[in-house]
């Protein structure tokens, strides 16, 4: 089944996920209204990005943004990774999200791949290992991250019909 890749200036899908620390189910739409996300997609704990999504944990303003990071191959916490605030756990093991958003290696195993939404839902930025051979560095995150809070809220269209058009399902 091929799958249109979201793309910068559309709205990122709800997402649910299962939480790590929890076991329970979690949802994008948590945060949708409330704060910016930086969802990452990893295949698995070893990722060179982990250490990246750590960095980027500690120098985020929790009541600003949060990053979810999303693991395939994984359903238990690391033991090496701290809980921290304004980072979230989750898993799902059938790699559907990882294909649907583009974070497949060549040969359609689960890899990476990183998007940035303003509270709304709507994506700013997007990395993908299908598209760029390289991760981007924390400090080109940190970078976007500012430029989505620098973003005027009175300058855009009015936002509730983003949510008829999501849905209330957070």
């Amino acid at each position: 089944m091929q799958f249109t890749l979201p793309q910068p200036h559309q709205l990122l899908r709800r997402i649910r996920v299962q939480s790590l620390s929890t076991g329970q189910e979690i949802s994008t739409g948590t945060y949708h209204g409330v704060r910016n996300l930086l969802l990452v997609l990893l295949p698995d704990f070893q990722h060179p990005l982990v250490s990246v999504v750590q960095e980027l944990a500690a120098q985020l303003e929790p009541s600003e943004t949060v990053a979810m990071l999303v693991v395939a191959r994984s359903t238990v916490p690391p033991p090496n990774l701290p809980a921290m605030q304004g980072l979230v756990l989750g898993c799902e093991p059938s790699g559907e999200l990882h294909k649907r958003l583009g974070a497949l290696n060549p040969s359609g195993d689960p890899s990476w791949a990183l998007y940035l939404t303003d509270r709304w839902g709507e994506i700013f930025a997007c990395w993908r290992s299908l598209e760029r051979p390289e991760p981007p560095s924390a400090a080109e995150i940190v970078s976007w991250i500012a430029f989505v809070n620098y973003q005027c809220e009175e300058c855009t269209a009015s936002r509730w019909l983003l949510d008829q058009a999501l849905g209330d399902d957070s």
